[in-house]
């Protein structure tokens, strides 16, 4: 599943959207809703899964889990090959 940049969405199966919000810095804005943070998110969308990062997309297609996890990955890999 493809997200527009700079848009997150939500979505507990594969290829099922349940919810579409803009990636801010505080949280997800959601059109009529304002700004969201990930959990407040994922009940928006009609989950009850409390896995909000697990689920919730980024522009790329990967969860913002795995996302995070590959930018933290990036960031320590100098670190650990100065040791």
């Amino acid at each position: 599943m493809h997200v527009a940049k700079h848009f997150v969405a939500f979505s507990q199966y594969k290829d099922q959207l349940m919810a579409v919000g803009r990636a801010r810095q505080t949280g997800i804005e959601v059109p009529g809703l304002g700004i969201l943070s990930a959990g407040k998110f994922e009940e928006h969308a009609g989950s009850k899964l409390h896995r909000p990062n697990q689920h919730t997309l980024a522009p790329s297609g990967k969860s913002l889990q795995v996302e995070c996890l590959q930018t933290w990955r990036l960031h320590m890999l100098p670190l650990h090959m100065c040791n």
